[in-house]
């Protein structure tokens, strides 16, 4: 695994960023057309060091969610306000996704430089600030591959060095491990929270994973279906940095514990 250190962390000046966007909810409703309500009266207050973990039965809305949030689709009701520091009203966000949605014709390299160039940066920035991002993720020594030449694992690292290429201040990510083996999606899970520490973007994932929730949250919110809706906030009280070692603690067990306790009486109200 890539030993990484605040001497590797992306910005214009050198230095770590500390990103400061919260995220106020209120009375969120989404429905399609004259369906059913997708989502019931969502209220949510994200904080600037957050780290959100949605978990829920399959329909209860945890996509559609991060989707509102990332305005990929518009609200039925209610409010979504970014409290930021900037004069745009929406704070800089990062997506990624379960599929790794690499343009399969391009390197590794080529990928990460795409959002860049597209913003405007030169070649010569984007390369520079690609390079950072590639090395940050553990990539460095396949950055000229395509990638078909590629693991899942390292796909996904291609994907999270792409979404962070803009310095965002809003994570979104909807089961980006989700396809992954389980030795590979802890390690990912770890290197996760170093990039958070030295990248300092608020994050929102979607999980069907409990240890994964509780490992990479500092809240999991545990939601019901048939509306969506927010059955029970799981503060996860345990301290960061967090690394393997977590896993094995008791405190953590706990957690899974009370995690999967909830999602089991989830099914026993349906």
């Amino acid at each position: 695994m890539p030993n990484l250190t605040a001497a590797t962390a992306l910005s214009d000046s050198e230095e770590i960023r500390t990103a400061d966007p919260a995220v106020s909810i209120q009375g969120l409703y989404k429905q399609y057309g004259n369906g059913p309500t997708v989502l019931n009266n969502i209220n949510l207050e994200i904080a600037e060091d957050d780290f959100i973990g949605l978990i829920g039965p399959s329909g209860c809305g945890k996509s559609t969610l991060l989707k509102l949030l990332g305005g990929l689709e518009s609200k039925t009701k209610g409010d979504i306000q970014f409290l930021t520091q900037q004069t745009s009203p929406r704070p800089k966000m990062g997506f990624v996704f379960q599929d790794a949605n690499l343009m399969p014709w391009l390197t590794v390299i080529a990928n990460v430089m795409l959002p860049l160039e597209l913003n405007g940066a030169s070649k010569q920035e984007a390369e520079r600030k690609a390079i950072q991002l590639i090395e940050m993720v553990g990539l460095g020594h396949v950055k000229n591959h395509y990638p078909r030449q590629l693991s899942g694992g390292m796909r996904m690292r291609a994907s999270i060095a792409r979404a962070l290429t803009i310095e965002p201040q809003l994570l979104l990510l909807d089961e980006p491990f989700g396809a992954l083996d389980e030795m590979t999606r802890d390690d990912l899970n770890e290197e996760l929270l170093k990039l958070k520490q030295l990248q300092a973007w608020v994050g929102v994932f979607v999980t069907h994973s409990v240890t994964e929730a509780v490992f990479l949250s500092s809240r999991v919110l545990v939601m019901s279906a048939n509306p969506g809706e927010i059955y029970r906030e799981i503060p996860i009280d345990l301290p960061f940095p967090r690394t393997s070692e977590t896993r094995n603690l008791p405190e953590f067990q706990q957690k899974v514990v009370e995690v999967s306790q909830t999602l089991h009486e989830l099914r026993n109200l349906a």
